[in-house]
C-alpha cells in the first residue's frame, strides 16, 4: 500500500482530486491574470499621462494666444465695427478657454492649477495694458507696417510660465508612481475637459 504523502510527491491526485498538477494550473492562471492586470494598469497610467500632458500643453497654448493678442490688435488693418467685432469675439472665446483650463487644472492637478492661476493673473496684468495701448494705435495700412518694430514684453508672465512648466513636469513625473497606481484602481474615465466650439 502507498502512503498518501508518497502519492502526492509522485504527482498523484489526493482523494479530493487536487494534486500538484492542479495546483500548478491554478498558480499559472493566477500569474497570467496578474500579468494582465498589471499590464492593463500600466497601459491606463501611460494613456492618462499622455492625455494630461496634452491638456497641459493646451492650457499653456491658450495663455500664449492671450499674450499674442496685443500684436493681433496692433496689426488690425481697419477701424471698422466688423474688425472690432472679430477681434473682441476671438478674445472672448479665448477667455472662455482659459477659464475652462483653470477649472480643469484645479480639479485634476491642484498644484499646477494654482501656478496656472498665477500665470493668468500676470498675463492679464501685462497683456491687458498692452492691448489697451494697441487699441489706441492707428490701424495699419500697408504690408510694410506689419513689421511692427515694437515689442510687447511680458517678463512677469514669462517667469510665471516657467513655474507652471516646473509644476507640470513634477506632476507628470509622479504619474508613473503612486498617483498612477491609485488612479488605475478606479474605473477608467475620460477626464479631458469638454471641447469648446470654435
Amino acid at each position: 500500500m502507498i502512503h498518501p504523502a508518497v502519492g502526492l510527491v509522485n504527482g498523484a491526485a489526493s482523494p479530493s482530486g487536487f494534486g500538484p498538477a492542479q495546483w500548478a494550473t491554478i498558480i499559472a492562471a493566477l500569474i497570467a491574470a496578474l500579468v494582465v492586470v498589471v499590464g492593463y494598469m500600466l497601459t491606463q497610467a501611460h494613456a492618462r499621462r499622455e492625455r494630461r500632458a496634452k491638456e497641459f500643453a493646451d492650457a499653456l497654448a491658450a495663455v500664449e494666444e492671450y499674450l499674442e493678442a496685443p500684436y493681433r490688435i496692433r496689426r488690425r488693418q481697419a477701424a471698422t465695427p466688423e474688425v472690432r467685432e472679430a477681434l473682441t469675439s476671438a478674445l472672448s472665446d479665448l477667455q472662455a478657454r482659459i477659464a475652462l483650463h483653470c477649472a480643469w487644472l484645479q480639479v485634476e492637478a491642484p498644484v499646477v492649477g494654482r501656478a496656472y492661476d498665477a500665470l493668468i493673473a500676470a498675463a492679464r496684468s501685462e497683456a491687458g495694458a498692452l492691448m489697451a495701448e494697441a487699441w489706441n494705435a492707428a490701424p495699419l495700412t500697408s504690408d510694410a507696417d506689419m513689421n511692427l518694430k515694437v515689442a510687447y514684453p511680458h517678463p512677469n508672465s514669462d517667469a510665471e510660465r516657467a513655474k507652471v512648466i516646473a509644476a507640470m513636469r513634477q506632476h507628470l513625473r509622479l504619474q508613473p508612481g503612486a498617483i498612477a497606481f491609485r488612479h488605475a484602481l478606479r474605473p477608467a474615465a475620460d477626464t479631458s475637459p469638454p471641447p469648446i466650439p470654435r
